[in-house]
């Protein structure tokens, strides 16, 4: 069975230190922050605010990852406490009111994500990851990883993703689900692997 393409973003998997991998730290997001983040995007500390706030993570480059994003709740100009699986760009806050955005920020924790095409020789490598289109209807992201681009990694591939009892429901190949660690890791090292 060919393996669908529908990239998701990055989900927790599992933590190396085993346990529950959905260990969420609260960050902040800057009102009127002008790029939309959707559940399961990579993000960044704000570099200008001392960590506390975050934005999305620029693909492509070799810029440290924070974690992956996993929504927010906020009051917005009208007064609305808003609860979202994503920000909307350019979202105004109340006066006198933050965004909370959760982040699971552990450089521990594995992820699952599609990669454009894998083979069983690209474990271990390392490979950039993309933004791709994130959905306003239901807040995911679009995120995936681009086994072409090595330039600046910044994700890698620990093998395929578990399905049901621990067999694989995907395959080598296009738009495969893979396990995956961030190698770039504000929290960590300058480079996190397993």
């Amino acid at each position: 069975m060919a393996n669908v393409n529908a990239p998701f973003g990055f989900r927790p998997n599992v933590h190396q230190a085993g346990g529950c991998p959905n260990r969420l730290n609260e960050y902040e997001i800057a009102s009127a922050y002008d790029t939309s983040i959707f559940s399961g995007d990579l993000v960044r500390s704000d570099a200008t605010t001392g960590g506390r706030v975050i934005e999305l993570c620029p693909d492509g480059t070799a810029a440290r990852v924070l974690g992956v994003f996993a929504g927010c709740q906020y009051v917005d100009a009208n007064g609305d406490v808003k609860f979202s699986q994503y920000w909307p760009a350019d979202t105004t806050l109340a006066t006198g009111t933050t965004c909370i955005a959760y982040v699971y920020d552990d450089p521990k924790l594995e992820l699952i994500a599609q990669i454009t095409t894998v083979a069983a020789t690209d474990v271990g490598a390392a490979f950039e990851w993309q933004n791709g289109t994130g959905n306003a209807a239901n807040g995911r992201s679009g995120g995936y990883i681009d086994q072409a681009q090595t330039g600046a990694p910044q994700v890698k591939v620990e093998g395929l993703a578990p399905g049901i009892d621990g067999i694989s429901l995907t395959e080598y190949g296009a738009f495969a689900k893979v396990r995956c660690s961030i190698l770039t890791h504000e929290k960590g090292s300058t480079t996190t692997t397993f």
